[in-house]
């Protein structure tokens, strides 16, 4: 890393850059060194990676001194312009009258603006869902947004308008047992725990978690690699952990359809299902075997989803819902985020 001269030596006439509060090891070294400079970094705690010939000693922001001191330095070292990562800098660097004499460049969004427009997306979310699914219950934007939160650092390609639709359905299925195939990192598979704790009912996870049962032969080389690549050993404890923290009454369970039909039929008899959701192998074959062997097992009133009907990879979902559809079993399906539900009556 190029050292620049001291703080003391830079010319006023430079445009010189103060990125502040600096005080963690987050900021990339692909960006110190690019902005290095002309750049300062400033904070009342020099991280071990900054130079010194870079960093500007500063009170916390909200001690008394802290006006005084950066007027200080803005004048010593001819600072021309800050950048921050956190909007409350700029509440006080305007109550501090301290601004007007610095550029200011906020690289974040102000937790209020970022939460007002989540609740505007939520309530678009919340319209759209209930519309579609003809869904009841409350229509809070917050339970939404708290929802996404929690799985938001989940791996997972469901987004959050099936996640809630997941959620929703499963608060609402009581009747029965809610079950999932193919639960991966469990980040749809958590949507769904969470839904049925609320109507006391169990989730049922079922997935190999093995790379071998994951190959997918419709779909091409390059997701057949992708496929072999994983650690499903981390996978599967990662989504045992998921679960538990829902509080839910579960089993997850290590194996092929036909072997969790099994185990279920010792340990809760005769067990019916309200929702069934299948996202295991894409292949035609595969998602047909899981689908007629938990068939029988669905209760009078039920909902199925079957994910990826729109999947460009492989058609297998799309083939199986179409000929589900003409056979006239079911008079309400409905295609929505990516997946196509059918429900009962």
């Amino acid at each position: 890393m190029e050292v620049m001269s001291s703080p003391e030596n830079q010319s006023s006439t430079s445009r010189n850059i103060l990125y502040f509060p600096l005080e963690d090891d987050s900021l990339p070294m692909p960006v110190i060194s690019t902005v290095l400079g002309n750049a300062f970094f400033g904070g009342h705690r020099r991280p071990s990676f900054i130079d010194k010939a870079h960093w500007i000693d500063l009170p916390f922001i909200y001690e008394e001194s802290f006006a005084r001191q950066l007027s200080l330095k803005i004048e010593k070292y001819g600072l021309q312009a800050l950048v921050t990562r956190h909007p409350a800098t700029l509440a006080v660097l305007n109550r501090l009258k301290v601004s007007g004499v610095l550029q200011v460049e906020i690289l974040s969004t102000h937790p209020q603006d970022t939460q007002n427009a989540q609740v505007k997306k939520a309530y678009e979310v919340l319209e759209s869902v209930s519309a579609l699914l003809n869904l009841r219950g409350d229509a809070d934007p917050m339970r939404m947004i708290t929802l996404a939160a929690l799985l938001d650092g989940v791996t997972g390609a469901t987004n959050m308008s099936k996640l809630w639709a997941l959620h929703e359905l499963a608060r609402q299925s009581s009747d029965g047992v809610v079950v999932e195939i193919g639960v991966m990192f469990g980040r749809s598979a958590a949507a769904l725990a969470l839904g049925a704790r609320t109507c006391g009912t169990c989730f049922v996870g079922v997935d190999t978690w093995d790379n071998s049962q994951a190959v997918q032969n419709e779909a091409s080389n390059v997701l057949l690699e992708v496929a072999s690549g994983w650690n499903r050993e981390r996978m599967q404890t990662f989504a045992q952990h998921l679960i538990a923290y829902t509080g839910c009454d579960h089993r997850l369970l290590k194996g092929t359809s036909r072997e969790a039909v099994e185990n279920l039929k010792r340990t809760h008899g005769d067990f019916r299902v309200s929702l069934l959701h299948i996202d295991a192998n894409h292949d035609y074959a595969k998602v047909r075997e899981d689908w007629e062997i938990w068939r029988p097992f669905l209760n009078f009133k039920h909902t199925v989803i079957f994910d990826d009907t729109s999947w460009s990879a492989g058609d297998g979902p799309r083939r199986l819902v179409d000929e589900i559809s003409r056979s006239g079993l079911y008079r309400n399906c409905q295609d929505f985020a990516g997946s196509t539900f059918f429900s009962a009556p």
